[in-house]
């Protein structure tokens, strides 16, 4: 259980500069020993913390986002409004959003994404494999995890089965 090994996430490999977003901080050493953690993890995951006031200023000025993929890349996103929402809802809830995201590399793969006061939640499909981006507290502190949703030997936890219309 933990962290995937071998090149550093969101960099350069033969330079490790970073090339990951500014949003994204790859925390290597979350993972290793989670087993008191009290959540229901995948067996395999790369960690992140969000900065989350950036995450929302970053859509308010932008219409695409990088999201980190468990195989150790980020991929871009262009994002549009996912309509689930009505206007007044949206007004009386400002702090919840709901989007749709389509591959900036192939419009097979797309992405739902949900940000509200529990945090940033992102399913990713077509690409052969759905992967997930959600929050989980460990050692009492709020991570990001990217994990392939087959890395849980049963089914996820309700909150990372979202219904897709």
């Amino acid at each position: 259980m933990g962290c995937q090994s071998g090149s550093v996430p969101g960099t350069d490999n033969n330079n490790q500069e970073p090339l990951q977003p500014a949003l994204w901080e790859f925390l290597p050493n979350i993972g290793m020993d989670v087993s008191d953690s009290g959540e229901t993890l995948p067996e395999t995951f790369l960690a992140f913390q969000l900065d989350e006031g950036l995450l929302r200023k970053s859509l308010a000025g932008s219409d695409s986002l990088s999201l980190p993929l468990p195989d150790s890349t980020f991929m871009t996103f262009t994002l549009s409004d996912s309509g689930t929402m009505s206007p007044g809802l949206r007004e009386r809830f400002p702090d919840i959003r709901s989007y749709k995201g389509v591959s900036t590399e192939t419009n097979r793969i797309q992405a739902r994404i949900d940000i509200n006061q529990n945090g940033f939640f992102s399913m990713i499909t077509g690409a052969g494999e759905t992967s997930v981006i959600g929050p989980y507290v460990i050692d009492g502190q709020t991570v990001y995890l990217s994990f392939y949703r087959s890395a849980f030997k049963s089914t996820p936890p309700p909150r990372f089965a979202p219904v897709i219309d």
